[in-house]
């Protein structure tokens, strides 16, 4: 329910702690998590909002027991966490098959049959980075050279 109070609208609102009306405007109510009707409550509340927190060992214990995540990224891409950081699936195969750390600069790693879900070892093969914009402009959607006019 809002009411009006001068030239200013306020809403009724229970603060979070002791679960009394409480008016504010609209604005500042939405801008915020929690609405309280005093510092007090503000205080009180937040110290047992803290106090229900897990402790650390309990926060790294849901870490250490959280599966790896793997997913298909935006640009069409198996991606994993390898060696804490976010990384495409295919380096991180051609790296361990290569017995190499990272993928040697200005190179790439190209999918023979044009199908970036198909990380088969067999089928990744490292480039020059300029050879292999050429030859994705040779090809068409479908993994096939584009026929010429």
């Amino acid at each position: 329910m809002t009411v009006r109070v001068g030239d200013k609208w306020y809403g009724e609102y229970k603060c979070e702690y002791c679960k009394k009306e409480v008016l504010r405007e609209p604005c500042k109510a939405k801008r915020y998590r929690y609405v309280y009707c005093n510092t007090s409550c503000q205080n009180k509340h937040r110290f047992r909002v803290l106090k229900e927190k897990p402790s650390v060992e309990e926060a790294h214990q849901t870490i250490r027991d959280k599966p790896k995540t793997r997913y298909v990224s935006k640009k069409g891409y198996w991606t994993t966490t390898w060696k804490g950081r976010k990384r495409y699936e295919h380096h991180k195969i051609w790296c361990e098959e290569h017995k190499v750390d990272n993928i040697p600069k200005g190179y790439v790693i190209h999918h023979i049959n044009c199908n970036k879900l198909d990380n088969r070892v067999e089928n990744l093969k490292l480039m020059e980075r300029i050879k292999h914009l050429k030859l994705h402009a040779k090809l068409n959607k479908n993994g096939k050279i584009k026929p010429t006019v």
